[in-house]
């Protein structure tokens, strides 16, 4: 999901990344963050020290202003508010450099207090769908009678991928009681775990997995999940 047409006025004091975004940093201090014609002078916050400082203790922030979380791995990432002493807005960008989810005025926690902010079950689910079905739909277009093991190599390093992503999502569903989203990801999970361990990527194997996806109806439950919003 993307949503870049973002109103001035929810612009903004920080700005966080879930992704790697390390292309788009240099060795200087800061970098100017690009969002649909809209530039954010950002601080840069790589190593562990400088995320866990992040903008605690500062009396403000220039509303043109922020601060850039650089992560070398994508995930749901937490952002503990200790030691804040003004309201953030937080901008969630995916490792495709696309914004994902936002999580407006987050105020600084009490006196003794700590919380924190973290993107969206929603947001973050919506992109995974999106590479899962470049798995599903390259598995389920190919003919096993005239496919060879490497034609779906991509599909299985993908699928790979995006196992311990899905378990870690559907366990988050199910947390929740998003029953109806825990259940596609728990078929989902099925699907890139065949997938991804299959020794012998032959054409029964790909005919067994093309015939889970049709028993589980995958590809139209991932469709309808997405299509009515998580």
């Amino acid at each position: 999901m993307s949503r870049l047409a973002i109103p001035v006025a929810l612009l903004l004091t920080l700005v966080a990344a879930l992704g790697t975004l390390a292309a788009a940093c240099t060795d200087t201090e800061g970098v100017n963050v690009r969002i649909d014609g809209l530039v954010i002078e950002a601080e840069l916050a790589r190593t562990p020290e400088e995320r866990a400082r992040g903008l605690s203790g500062r009396e403000s922030l220039a509303g043109d202003a922020g601060m850039l979380f650089v992560f070398q791995a994508e995930g749901q990432h937490a952002f503990w508010m200790r030691g804040m002493r003004f309201s953030l807005d937080f901008i969630w960008i995916s490792s495709a450099r696309r914004v994902v989810d936002m999580t407006e005025n987050v105020p600084p926690p009490a006196p003794g207090e700590t919380h924190a902010a973290r993107p969206g079950l929603t947001a973050v689910t919506e992109e995974h769908f999106e590479r899962s079905k470049l798995v599903v739909l390259g598995l389920t277009t190919k003919d096993p009678r005239h496919t060879a093991p490497a034609d779906w190599t991509y599909e299985r390093q993908l699928a790979s991928d995006l196992l311990s992503d899905t378990r870690m999502y559907r366990l988050a569903a199910e947390r929740r009681g998003m029953d109806d989203l825990a259940a596609v990801m728990r078929d989902l999970e099925l699907v890139l775990l065949q997938a991804s361990v299959t020794s012998e990527p032959d054409s029964e194997a790909l005919g067994q997995i093309q015939r889970l996806i049709r028993k589980r109806d995958l590809l139209q439950k991932i469709n309808v999940v997405t299509s009515r919003g998580i």
